[in-house]
């Protein structure tokens, strides 16, 4: 339990919401107000921070004199980097701030391509709703072509932009702490329809950055002291879990999210990889559920390395039947799908090693897969109609807030169940660490 504290961190206070709520939108508020006057005094810190750095580097190779050459000439390479970097940036000032409208225009194309993929998406499917994400496309990819056009005359409307942002985040955060002080019942009716979460390109660090305290925090940590857990509710049992799933390398960093529903677990993703598209970012859409949870999270353990992180939530009976019942309406859209170990075990297939993924989560859990024959489902797209989505989609239907707007990460995900967990009267009342494994094959 301390150890799980240690790693995790503090528990949040409804103080340290009010004060991150506050700092986001003041920050937000001077960017939108003032982009030119911040961009000055930035320019100063950065400059200043430049400077003190390079003499504290200059000071570093001059106190290495007397540890010998060998280590003079090592410092003297570093203090000479130093120096170099420095000045580069000192003269090409304005060339690092074109590199905010840059990446603000890069994400929007992203988002626009993302959006514009979807619409095609429900179009083909003739499901409710493409309009918008039509206009979604239209306004992104407007955006990004407007910025790639003057990137050096639209750095303040970066800062602009980044201002909005921010100050909405903080209006999300604000929205927390006041639900912080509610009751229970109260707080269900405050349930939102858009929560503007952490940009995906900062939230989808955060598993990995997790994932390397881990590392460093478990060396001393004894074998039977696993999982890492923290409880907030010492008498309530959590019926609902949300695994995210983080590996060290490869794609795996992007992480996976997928749910355990009163010990089912249930898991949303493009598992018939002899199908699948662009490296594994489209394809088929396929659900598996099963009931073997202790068996499931071994097999995430030692397959591709990944740590897992539960977070445990609490569902009254009414609030589990809606998320059942979604569960059912999203699944009256599928039918049975076999992976190659099954089909070789019912003897549609000759004998041969099955090395794909679907295959060994049979054969480790005896999952039942199920494939999309129409609905918004059907086809997985790892910007769009993802695994969070799936994830979400049921948990909106339960009661809880959703993060289903833009492009949505295992990361973001991830930061809205710390925070929930974090809030006094949040619905997150467990979390835990499952640390990778290494395979026994």
């Amino acid at each position: 339990m301390e150890k799980g504290r240690e790693i995790w961190g503090k528990r949040g206070t409804t103080f340290s919401i009010l004060a991150s709520s506050l700092l986001y939108f003041v920050l937000g508020l001077v960017l939108f107000s003032a982009p030119v006057s911040f961009q000055q005094v930035a320019s100063l810190l950065m400059a200043g921070f430049l400077v003190v750095d390079t003499l504290l580097t200059l000071i570093q190779v001059l106190c290495s004199l007397p540890k010998g050459w060998r280590s003079f000439w090592a410092s003297a390479v570093h203090g000479v980097a130093t120096v170099l970097f420095a000045g580069w940036i000192l003269s090409h000032i304005s060339l690092v701030w074109e590199l905010l409208p840059l990446l603000l225009a890069l994400f929007s194309a992203l988002l626009g391509l993302s959006s514009l993929v979807s619409f095609l998406q429900y179009r083909r499917e003739r499901t409710a709703g493409p309009l918008r994400w039509l206009f979604s496309a239209v306004i992104g990819l407007g955006f990004s072509i407007a910025l790639f056009g003057n990137l050096q005359g639209n750095v303040g409307t970066a800062l602009k932009v980044a201002g909005v942002y921010l100050i909405l985040y903080g209006a999300t955060l604000f929205e927390d702490f006041l639900a912080a002080l509610l009751p229970q019942s109260k707080k269900d009716k405050l349930k939102r329809r858009v929560r503007i979460p952490l940009p995906v390109f900062l939230a989808a660090f955060l598993p990995v950055k997790m994932l390397q305290r881990i590392n460093q925090s478990l060396s001393t940590t004894p074998e039977e002291d696993l999982p890492l857990t923290q409880i907030r509710r010492e008498n309530l049992q959590p019926n609902v879990e949300v695994f995210v799933h983080v590996a060290p390398k490869g794609f795996g960093t992007v992480g996976h999210v997928d749910l355990c529903v009163e010990g089912c677990c249930i898991s949303y993703g493009g598992y018939n990889e002899q199908a699948m598209k662009f490296g594994g970012a489209m394809g088929p859409g396929i659900v598996f559920l099963h009931h073997r949870r202790e068996d499931y999270i071994r097999f995430c353990q030692a397959h591709s390395q990944k740590t897992l992180f539960s977070f445990g939530l609490m569902f009254d009976e009414e609030e589990l039947s809606k998320l059942r019942d979604k569960l059912q309406e999203i699944l009256l859209n599928a039918e049975p799908w076999y992976p190659d170990a099954q089909l070789v075990e019912e003897g549609k297939l000759p004998q041969q090693p099955c090395e794909d993924y679907g295959s060994k989560l049979y054969l480790a859990t005896g999952a039942k897969f199920y494939r999309f024959l129409q609905g918004r489902f059907r086809h997985y797209w790892v910007l769009g109609t993802n695994c969070v989505r799936f994830a979400d989609t049921l948990l909106y239907a339960s009661g809880t807030d959703t993060l289903a707007t833009g492009i949505i990460s295992p990361g973001t995900y991830y930061e809205f169940l710390n925070r929930e967990f974090e809030r006094p009267n949040g619905r997150v009342i467990r979390r835990a660490i499952y640390p990778c494994r290494q395979s026994s094959s």
